[in-house]
């Protein structure tokens, strides 16, 4: 599988993605699900962190092909009813690019949404705003 599901720490209170290349949409849905119910059981708001290793390659390799812009368009409305952050790591350039010119057609698409550079940084930005990890 071309992404990854697990908790993040050992108290269950972070859920972790790895996102490798070569991943459909139809598995990412899949694992949003598998995720929603590992998280579910909690009752809590879970923030997740995204490890995209490097730029985000789209499964149509192109923003512009209709069912990516369907897709991201779909996850960045559900992503901003989530009140957990999302701490985007190891992200290039493109994606960071893409993720700036879509909020500025939606302010509040995508508004729980961080970039940091590594796991360590991810770690502490969560334990700054929002839970302690250890």
């Amino acid at each position: 599988m071309s992404i990854q599901v697990s908790w993040f720490d050992d108290k269950q209170r972070i859920l972790y993605f790895a996102m490798q290349p070569g991943w459909a949409w139809e598995e990412l849905n899949r694992q949003i699900e598998r995720a929603l119910r590992m998280i579910r059981a909690g009752g809590v708001p879970t923030p997740v962190i995204l490890d995209v290793g490097g730029d985000l390659e789209l499964p149509q390799g192109n923003l512009f092909q209709m069912d990516n812009l369907q897709e991201v368009n779909r996850l960045l409305k559900q992503n901003a009813r989530r009140t957990a952050p999302v701490v985007v790591v190891h992200a290039g350039e493109q994606t960071r690019l893409l993720y700036e010119s879509l909020r500025l057609i939606d302010p509040q698409v995508g508004r729980q949404v961080f970039f940091t550079d590594s796991l360590d940084d991810a770690r502490a930005y969560l334990e700054d705003n929002c839970i302690p990890i250890s």
